[in-house]
């Protein structure tokens, strides 16, 4: 059996030991089994002094190795090594630091997360799409009922190529191109039709209300007339109300390309060709992020001649979409050889000074579905329209500007001290830590880059927009829509439209950096966290249980993937989450967070729904996860255990405040000054010595330091080493040490044989207890042994049966002269367990 040694030392057990010398007369027994000591316990008795199993340089009596010696008495009687001092004082020197560093690090995240929030506006953007994503859902409807007013279909029921006419011709141009005004339903009166020649009858003042688009007054309509001046409705130039329109809506597709077939045999048998596809891959039905980013891939890609734009009313001179949509189908613009088509166009939030694109794919799988997915790229143009995201940008970059210096400024210090030995100082200072903040920088001013990049753009397309009323004025005015004046500005809606997407795909790639940049600053408060025990619990229990997680890595992912191929043999033909190797992985870690749908596994039957879905919960679940949290638990403990006699953040907080205050009235020394002091004059060799130093030592090496703070320094550096150094105890020493403490004769010695009966009996022998209200004794000195006993740092639980279990089986051999002594141990060994029970707050007695 092992005890450790843990906590504040109790002082005066030198003096017990001393004052309690005194021999007992000896037995016949004693006599005999003195005599038959061994060797070794001869050679034990003729030492005259051992060191200390705590504070190694301090000589002590043999039998007390273990003593519980007071910090203060160890500084003024046998100093401290040189290593111990210049060790702790270079910690509290990294832990001040780290706490000073601890606000600046979580301004950072904070800093980040409002500059952010300025450049993405997640609300209002999402805002814009998902109305234009139900709008598109739930009004662009096809499948009319009489009389003509419930679409029972809409994108998503598009599944041939008559279903994408009919929803363009009826669903979709219903809600972007409407040609008459809306009414009720059951209504008997029409608002009116409108056609661009009654725009251009209006008056003059009426022109200019609409602004580029059909302005009118929905009771003159009704009626029959034309509205009066300064009266205007905004109609078809508006889309949701609140979204302008900017140029056409795009019609773009990619098409197959001839290929040789895989099995050229039966498709020449059955005078078959083969196509092939570049780009997106449609055997499963793609992600809105894979959509997305092959946009500029379906560009490159796309049929030029199959490209083609639906013109409308308020834009172009004698246009109809209807028609324009039945010459498409008429000339079959849809064959065979379709394998995806966007339809795309674009709209301006002026209230928002949001600008989004909206692209509805089309995309026909050679296996015959067809997949639908709506995508957007959107974009504040103004990027500084407040004073709030200048503020919060200059906060961060500044903040960033400020590690680049400071990291920049160490970085030099440390090629400096090497005396510009590159290769020294680059294996000294390139630690993690300093990785850490080298990337977080780096990243960082990449954000910087590609956000002026991007604010750049942004003013591009916010110019550009200037000529837009300009040249589709023009076009309006024309004789027709094959006029100079419109092949101008059907020119520039494309153009408007590519510069666009390009920007879209930077601000997507601009996202991923900005959405990885938080691990960067998480790290950093890692680093804050790491001189910090008790914030460090977290970074400490997995860097000590990295060993165990690596082995348990590799056992949980062989059984993991083994169920990902058993899954996807078993389902993936029938369940699509199960149907290529990701999807089967996220299913499957899903399952181990609860989510997961046992009736689509029950497609291929119950018992291999039963058998698979059963043995996984039973071997990930119930085994692996429980094993994983023992094993964090186990060194969780460990860690937490450890850290319960370091300081809180509070205490660190308090003592940061404390030494800077001492410092204002000039009773503090800056520690980082006493360490660079001390070595200047003893050299770097000093980090490592054994030299006993003493406070003279250290004040004549550091002029003007304080001999109180040089005091405390040092007592708190013997304090911290006797915590982080607590040795291991065997159940000899103790009781070796108990006999020192309580008189050399009190206890017989033991044999081992004896010693290892003892050990047996320990785990379910309780505890002696004396008879308290003995005369005997009084009982003040029976608490003082007690307090002793408890503050001599050993594990009450282990000692007090220890002792008993010796008391117990020794009690017809202790003499008359040392019943007393022995009646004194009984009573002390019952206050320190009565102590333990009134104060569960000391360290020993919670073991």
């Amino acid at each position: 059996m092992v005890l450790r040694v843990v906590g504040k030392r109790a002082a005066g057990a030198s003096q017990v030991v001393k004052n309690n010398q005194a021999k007992a007369p000896t037995t016949p027994r004693q006599s005999a089994r003195s005599e038959a000591t061994s060797d070794g316990d001869c050679e034990f008795q003729s030492r005259k002094s051992e060191r200390h199993r705590t504070f190694g340089w301090v000589e002590i009596e043999p039998g007390l190795e273990v003593e519980a010696l007071e910090p203060t008495d160890v500084l003024k009687e046998h100093g401290v090594p040189e290593r111990v001092m210049l060790s702790y004082l270079k910690g509290e020197i990294e832990g001040e630091a780290a706490v000073k560093n601890l606000p600046a690090a979580i301004l950072l995240i904070v800093w980040f997360l409002l500059m952010n929030l300025s450049h993405e506006l997640p609300e209002t953007i999402q805002s814009i799409e998902k109305a234009i994503d139900f709008d598109i859902a739930e009004n662009a409807n096809f499948a009319f009922s009489s009389p003509l007013y419930m679409g029972h279909k809409n994108y998503e029921d598009v599944n041939t190529f008559a279903d994408w006419y009919s929803w363009m011709r009826v669903g979709f141009s219903a809600i972007y191109f409407p040609m008459d005004a809306s009414v009720s339903e059951g209504a008997e009166y029409s608002l009116g039709q409108l056609t661009f020649d009654e725009a251009s009858t209006f008056p003059a003042q009426t022109k200019l209300c609409h602004v580029c688009t059909l302005s009118v007054h929905r009771k003159s309509i009704s009626s029959g007339g034309h509205p009066s001046h300064g009266q205007c409705v905004h109609l078809s130039c508006r889309y949701l109300q609140h979204n302008r329109k900017i140029g056409d809506v795009i019609l773009t597709q990619q098409r197959l390309f001839d290929s040789d077939c895989s099995n050229p045999l039966v498709s020449n048998a059955l005078s078959l060709n083969c196509r092939s596809f570049i780009g997106l891959d449609l055997r499963l039905k793609p992600t809105e992020l894979d959509v997305s980013q092959s946009g500029k891939e379906f560009d490159e890609n796309a049929d030029p001649s199959k490209t083609t734009t639906l013109k409308y009313l308020m834009e172009f001179p004698q246009v109809n979409v209807s028609q324009q949509l039945e010459q498409l189908e008429q000339t079959r613009w849809l064959d065979n050889s379709t394998y995806r088509v966007k339809v795309s166009f674009m709209t301006y939030n002026q209230i928002y000074d949001v600008l989004t694109t909206t692209h509805i794919h089309f995309m026909f799988a050679i296996s015959g579905h067809i997949f639908k997915q709506i995508t957007h790229r959107s974009m504040k143009l103004a990027a500084h329209s407040s004073w709030e995201s200048w503020v919060f940008e200059v906060l961060f970059f500044g903040h960033i500007t400020v590690l680049f210096v400071c990291e920049a400024f160490e970085a030099i210090c440390t090629l400096r001290e090497h005396r510009y030995n590159v290769l020294r100082a680059w294996k000294e200072y390139w630690n993690f830590w300093n990785v850490v903040d080298w990337v977080s920088i780096c990243l960082a001013y990449a954000i910087l880059i590609t956000w002026i990049i991007q604010c750049v753009e942004q003013d591009a397309i916010s110019a550009k927009l200037e000529d837009y009323l300009g040249l589709h004025s023009l076009c309006r005015s024309s004789a027709g829509y094959g006029s100079t004046a419109c092949d101008q500005a059907q020119s520039y809606d494309i153009a408007l439209f590519t510069q666009v997407e390009e920007l879209g795909y930077q601000i997507r790639s601009n996202r991923w950096i900005s959405g990885f940049y938080p691990v960067c600053i998480m790290m950093r408060l890692f680093k804050a966290f790491a001189a910090q025990p008790r914030l460090a619990i977290v970074t400490k229990t997995l860097a000590l249980a990295a060993n165990d997680l690596t082995h348990f890595g590799i056992v949980f992912l062989s059984i993991f993937f083994t169920y990902v191929a058993m899954g996807m043999a078993f389902f993936g033909r029938e369940v699509e989450s199960f149907a290529s190797f990701d999807r089967a992985c996220l299913a499957l870690l899903e399952a181990l967070m609860g989510e997961f749908s046992v009736e689509e596994m029950e497609l291929s039957g119950r018992p291999v729904a039963f058998f698979f879905f059963g043995t996984y919960m039973m071997a990930a679940v119930l085994l692996l996860l429980n094993m994983l949290i023992a094993i964090l638990m186990d060194v969780y403990g460990q860690v937490a255990a450890g850290s319960r006699t370091s300081e809180s953040l509070w205490h660190e907080c308090w003592d940061i405040m404390r030494r800077g205050a001492r410092k204002w009235t000039g009773e503090h020394t800056p520690l980082s000054q006493v360490v660079k002091k001390y070595m200047e004059i003893h050299g770097k060799e000093c980090l490592e010595s054994d030299k006993v130093i003493y406070v003279d030592d250290v004040m004549a090496a550091v002029p003007g330091l304080n001999r109180k703070q040089a005091e405390e320094e040092m007592t708190s550096a013997l304090e911290e080493y006797a915590l982080e150094n607590s040795p291991d105890i065997q159940i000899s020493e103790v009781i070796s040490t108990m006999g020192k403490y309580f008189g050399g004769q009190v206890a017989p010695a033991v044999s081992p044989e004896e010693l290892e009966d003892i050990s047996r009996q320990m785990a379910g022998c309780p505890p002696t207890r004396g008879a308290l209200a003995s005369s005997d004794v009084s009982d003040n000195s029976v608490q003082q042994a007690a307090e002793g006993l408890v503050g001599a740092g050993i594990s009450v639980e282990v000692l007090l049966k220890a002792a008993g279990i010796i008391l117990d089986r020794h009690e017809p051999e202790w003499s008359e002269t040392s019943r007393a002594q022995v009646t004194a141990l009984r009573h002390v060994i019952s206050s320190a367990e009565l102590l333990c029970r009134e104060d569960k707050t000391i360290m020993m007695c919670q073991l």
